[in-house]
């Protein structure tokens, strides 16, 4: 039977604004966010801030490698989930371009180590990550790139008698993740007992016949979430619900969850950049 405080979860209002660059509020960007609109030297007048959010946001523009969308899903999701997973070490899970993971690096002092963790890296990966490194060269000792499933991982990990981590160690995240992937984040994180974050997409149906009830009521979508959150309860996490705008895209939930002892999970972040 599911526990029923972990109703309480269910998505709260928050600020629509964004976080990282309010100017995105304008409808006139609606479309370009909609259409997937690479970004490149043409944009860069949209990031005409001096603090290093700005900068950033100009050298992604330079390296012509991802688009607006992926540019504001990113760093909002950054900034909402930063103070929940405070670590001194970080793995990007299928990552992609890796630029949320980057923006720890940058960002944040007290980590020490990002590894970005995808299948395969595509040349534009690298792009980025040069273009990035010259306005924050200190990434040269911060950043390193496996390629690997994320099952083949998990394997590892279910072999070996010792992990490389403690309980204080390591944050672990996933932004769209597609499907079973964001569950085997989820596996990962508590393999090793970590602080993690997913924001989930494409949904496989895994629905275990106790939550059919809620399906029938709420859906594939948030019923699986519920799922998600009470297993992550049931084995001794702290879990609270977030949410990047849905202007940027309408998958836009953040499961965060943390081992009970280091839970100092609150609001939703608001950015000091």
């Amino acid at each position: 039977m599911t526990n029923p405080s972990i109703l309480q979860h269910l998505p709260h209002c928050v600020d629509s604004a964004f976080l990282g660059f309010k100017q995105f509020q304008d409808e006139q960007y609606d479309l370009k966010i909609k259409q997937d609109h690479r970004l490149n030297e043409q944009d860069i007048a949209l990031f005409q801030g001096t603090n290093l959010l700005s900068k950033v946001a100009r050298s992604v523009c330079l390296s012509k490698t991802i688009r607006l969308k992926e540019l504001l899903e990113s760093i909002e999701f950054f900034l909402r989930v930063r103070k929940h997973l405070k670590a001194p070490k970080i793995k990007d899970l299928c990552c992609g371009h890796g630029l949320v993971g980057l923006l720890f690096a940058i960002f944040e002092d007290d980590v020490q180590e990002v590894e970005l963790i995808d299948i395969k890296f595509n040349p534009s990966q690298k792009r980025l990550l040069n273009a990035l490194t010259e306005i924050a060269p200190w990434l040269n000792d911060k950043v390193k790139c496996t390629e690997s499933k994320l099952s083949d991982l998990i394997d590892q990990l279910e072999k070996s008698s010792s992990q490389d981590s403690s309980l204080s160690d390591l944050a672990i995240f996933s932004v769209h993740a597609c499907g079973q992937q964001s569950d085997l984040t989820l596996k990962l994180a508590q393999i090793y007992q970590a602080k993690v974050a997913i924001m989930p997409c494409c949904y496989p149906p895994k629905i275990r016949k106790s939550y059919d009830f809620l399906k029938d009521q709420l859906g594939v979508i948030l019923t699986l979430d519920i799922q998600r959150s009470q297993d992550l309860q049931d084995m001794g996490y702290q879990v609270q619900w977030l949410e990047i705008p849905s202007k940027i895209t309408p998958m836009n939930r953040i499961i965060v969850a943390q081992p009970k002892q280091f839970s100092q999970i609150g609001s939703s972040c608001k950015s000091p950049l």
